[in-house]
C-alpha cells in the first residue's frame, strides 16, 4: 500500500480566513485528480457494493492541514504516483479556500507485516477521533456504539479485501472466538453528526473504549493487534472515505 502526507499551507493572502472541517471535501478533490489522469478511475471506485481501496485522514492546525491519503490498491497506487508528486508547490482550492501543497511524503507498506510484526494483545484503548457507526446488513439503521464484533467484523472484511497471498484471515472462526473472548471494559462516548457534503448527514460516536482480551495464548491474539494496527490506516466503519471512522490505537498490556 502507499500512503501520501500532503501538507497544505493557507495562501498568505488570506491567513486569517478559518479553515473549515470537512473531510469529505478532500474525497472530491481525490476524485478530481483521477478525472485527470483517467476518468476510468473514478468509474471503477464507484462500482455498487464493492470496497473502495482508500482512506482519507485529516489533522488540522491554526495554519494548514495535513492531507493523508491511504491507498490499498497497488495498481491504482502506480497510476497516479507520478502525478501525485508533480503536485508540489501547486495551489490547491478545498472548499473555496486556497491552499499551497507545502511538501507531499511518501511511504509504502507491505499490509502482511502487520501480522508478522504483530503481539498477542491482552488490554487495548481505541480513541474513535470522528463519528464512527457501522451498518446494519439488509437494514437501514445504523450500529453506533463499539461493540468487539461491529469492529473487528469490519477490520476483516477490509483486511481481506486489500490483503494478499496468506495473510488472508478465517472470517468465520475468527468471528467466533472474537464473540467469546473480547470484552468492552469501560468507554466515554457521546454521538455526533459529520457533513459528508449530503443533505442528511450520519450520527456516530466519538471518544474512546477499552477492552480486554481474555484468551491472550490464542493466535488470534495477534490478529487483534494488527487488525487494530491496519483499521488506523484504513478508518472504520460507514463513509471511511469520507472521513468517518478514523481510529487511533493505544496497546496496554501484551502477552510475553
Amino acid at each position: 500500500m502507499y500512503s501520501f502526507t500532503f501538507s497544505l499551507m493557507k495562501n498568505a493572502k488570506i491567513e486569517n480566513v478559518r479553515i473549515k472541517k470537512r473531510p469529505y471535501i478532500f474525497r472530491g478533490v481525490f476524485m478530481n485528480l483521477l478525472s485527470k489522469i483517467d476518468s476510468s478511475l473514478v468509474d471503477s471506485l464507484h462500482v455498487p457494493n464493492k470496497i473502495r481501496p482508500y482512506s482519507i485522514k485529516l489533522l488540522y492546525s491554526e495554519n494548514g492541514i495535513e492531507f493523508i491519503l491511504n491507498i490499498f490498491n497497488q495498481d491504482l497506487s502506480e497510476q497516479i504516483l507520478l502525478h501525485i508528486l508533480e503536485m508540489k508547490e501547486q495551489e490547491l482550492n478545498i472548499g473555496g479556500t486556497d491552499f499551497i501543497i507545502k511538501n507531499i511524503k511518501l511511504e509504502t507498506k507491505k499490509i502482511s507485516n502487520f501480522i508478522k510484526n504483530s503481539y498477542r494483545i491482552i488490554k487495548f484503548e481505541i480513541q474513535f477521533k470522528t463519528p464512527t457507526y457501522f451498518q446494519k446488513k439488509g437494514s437501514e439503521m445504523t450500529i453506533r456504539f463499539p461493540s468487539p464484533l461491529s469492529i473487528f467484523t469490519n477490520l476483516a472484511h477490509l483486511w481481506n479485501q486489500f490483503a494478499t497471498g496468506d495473510s488472508h484471515l478465517d472470517f468465520t472462526d475468527f468471528y467466533d472466538w472474537v464473540d467469546k473472548n473480547i470484552y468492552l471494559t469501560s468507554y466515554k462516548l457521546k454521538t455526533q453528526t459529520i457533513d459528508i457534503g449530503k443533505k442528511s448527514r450520519p450520527v456516530g460516536f466519538i471518544g474512546w473504549a477499552k477492552f480486554v482480551n481474555l484468551d491472550p495464548n490464542n493466535g488470534f491474539s495477534n490478529w487483534i493487534d494488527a487488525l487494530c494496527r491496519f483499521g488506523a490506516l484504513t478508518n472504520l466503519g460507514g463513509n471511511r472515505t469520507a472521513g468517518c471512522g478514523m481510529i487511533e490505537y493505544s496497546p496496554i498490556e501484551f502477552h510475553v
